[in-house]
């Protein structure tokens, strides 16, 4: 039990209502396709445009294997794309299923619902406004 207030108490946190997720899919290798000493690239490509924070230090997921970890970042990279199918392939190397992906204690993340339709298309968007903005105002300044 977790308690948030630091007195002893047994509370366990309630879960969010409302919430919706994407539908029950995950990104894993491809065990067919895979070609384990080329997909570093892949890999590091996953983890630095997703998150793979939970695979380091002592955490649920840092006592994979080699193909679970691989699964795990295509999976971040996937969830954080809006499981958008093209963020599922890391050269043929990868491809979505069904069956739940996670790993023991190790769970493997299905993304919210974006409220906001296509969120990256807006703060893109929104970036240019800023810099048109910006420099209207240095040119207004000269």
């Amino acid at each position: 039990m977790l308690d948030f207030t630091g007195k002893g108490r047994k509370i366990v946190p309630v879960a969010a209502k409302g919430v919706k997720y994407l539908d029950k899919q995950w990104c894993i290798v491809n065990k067919d396709t895979i070609n384990l000493d080329k997909v570093a690239p892949d890999l590091e490509y996953a983890c630095y445009h997703g998150d793979c924070t939970a695979m380091k230090g002592d955490s649920r997921c840092s006592k994979l294997d080699r193909i679970q970890n691989i699964s795990y970042a295509f999976n971040m990279f996937f969830q954080i794309q809006g499981q958008d199918v093209r963020a599922c392939d890391f050269r043929g190397s990868a491809m979505i299923t069904k069956n739940n992906a996670s790993v023991g204690s190790c769970l493997f993340p299905i993304q919210i619902v974006s409220g906001s339709g296509d969120f990256r298309i807006s703060y893109v968007f929104g970036r240019f406004i800023v810099a048109g903005l910006i420099l209207l105002g240095l040119v207004a300044a000269i």
